[in-house]
């Protein structure tokens, strides 16, 4: 059972997200609505408005062992010193687990949310398709990830995604013309808002130009990762939400069911679709901060997780600019400038994984952001991860080596 640790500060923003109305959940299932009055609602509530499938959890739940030190005193600089109190009282956090040595210092949820609420992972569930191919790699199942996705899905031959690689589409390098802002809208009409009946291995033949030489020009798109999802299915020849089930789901002790969201053909949104609770999210930090182990198990090799999360591993084009203000990117992962191995899941409207392997430290966090003020938002955030490591005593030295 976990200890509720309570902090003194308010909820910002309870009435403009829609308390009085119970937090209502968007009803138009062919689009998404911005509006912060469905914004709590709707995120935690996904599978309510899109069809999803279910991964399943198993009957050996892992339990956290809850530290018995008291939460240090946390503060941050962001224009000027505030503390964790000032944090959850300047910012829409629906749910906050941190986690130091294996061990719970806090977990807690406000706007009426719960242990048990969903939560989506927006973009995170990118880097969970990540984990899954390295699974699925170290089986064989995918014989490299150098070979071309289209050796294990034909039919983008007719894409400018012919001639990628699995390695460069983990990698954002696929090179295909793809601008995130207005395409990943046409390639949302295609899958989980099912507008316009191409679903599936069909989403995605309307890229067919490339941009850039594969390799050369880091581009984050959800295209590639849909691609990856693509491969991951044909290689291992199941859906994704079985896959994630019997390979990391019920191994890694996970406490609930999660959930993907599917297009009309039940293939699984890999760029934003998963659904998990605070806690399982948490236990995906606890994995990668123990290098794949989790639960006496081994879920994901180290060797796949180092060439996914260090810095020193990534070709210079997606190496972080280490000047303090700049990430990188691994496999589907964000790759801060830190002295000390450190990455992030990182998903729209706030969703953050944040882990310190070396340290083992995790700071999960689920949000409600507005949609217009992200890059705010992610700075105080960036500022808010460096006091906690600080605060915590981890290691929070950024390189400050410029390229």
């Amino acid at each position: 059972m976990i200890v509720f640790c309570q902090v003194a500060s308010a909820a910002p923003d309870e009435e403009v997200l829609g308390r009085s109305k119970g937090y209502p959940v968007y009803h138009d299932r062919r689009t998404f609505n911005y509006a912060d009055q469905y914004l709590v609602g709707t995120l935690s509530n996904m599978s309510k408005l899109y069809p999803t499938v279910i991964s399943r959890s198993g009957d050996q739940k892992l339990r956290f062992e809850i530290s018995s030190d008291p939460l240090p005193s946390i503060s941050y600089n962001y224009r000027q010193a505030y503390t964790l109190e000032d944090y959850l009282g300047r910012n829409r956090v629906t749910g906050i687990m941190i986690i130091k040595d294996g061990k719970v210092l806090l977990e807690r949820y406000r706007y009426d949310r719960k242990p048990e609420h969903q939560f989506s992972s927006m973009s995170m569930a990118k880097s969970i398709t990540a984990i899954l191919v390295g699974i699925a790699h170290e089986e064989k199942l995918i014989e490299s990830l150098d070979d071309l996705a289209v050796k294990y899905v034909p039919r983008l031959k007719s894409t400018a995604y012919a001639k990628v690689t699995i390695r460069n589409l983990l990698r954002m390098l696929s090179g295909v013309k793809f601008v995130q802002g207005v395409d990943s809208i046409k390639l949302s009409a295609r899958t989980w808002w099912d507008r316009e009946g191409r679903p599936g291995e069909r989403a995605v033949d309307f890229i067919e130009e490339t941009a850039a030489e594969q390799g050369k020009v880091f581009n984050y798109i959800n295209a590639d990762t849909f691609v990856l999802g693509l491969v991951l299915r044909a290689a291992t020849k199941r859906s994704i939400a079985d896959y994630m089930s019997e390979k990391m789901w019920v191994p890694m002790g996970a406490e609930f069911d999660a959930t993907w969201i599917v297009d009309s053909d039940k293939v699984e949104v890999t760029s934003m679709g998963l659904n998990a609770t605070l806690r399982d999210y948490a236990k995906v930090g606890m994995l990668l901060a123990n290098d794949g182990f989790i639960n006496g198990k081994q879920i994901v090799s180290k060797e796949f997780l180092l060439d996914a999360t260090d810095p020193e591993r990534q070709p210079e084009v997606n190496k972080p600019i280490t000047n303090g203000k700049n990430i990188g990117y691994g496999y589907q992962i964000w790759i801060h400038p830190f002295e000390t191995r450190t990455f992030a899941l990182y998903g729209h409207h706030g969703q953050s994984i944040f882990v310190q392997p070396e340290t083992k430290t995790v700071i999960v966090m689920t949000q409600a952001w507005a949609e217009s003020e992200h890059r705010r938002l992610e700075a105080e955030r960036f500022s808010f991860h460096i006091g906690m490591l600080r605060s915590l005593g981890a290691k929070a030295k950024l390189n400050r080596v410029t390229h």
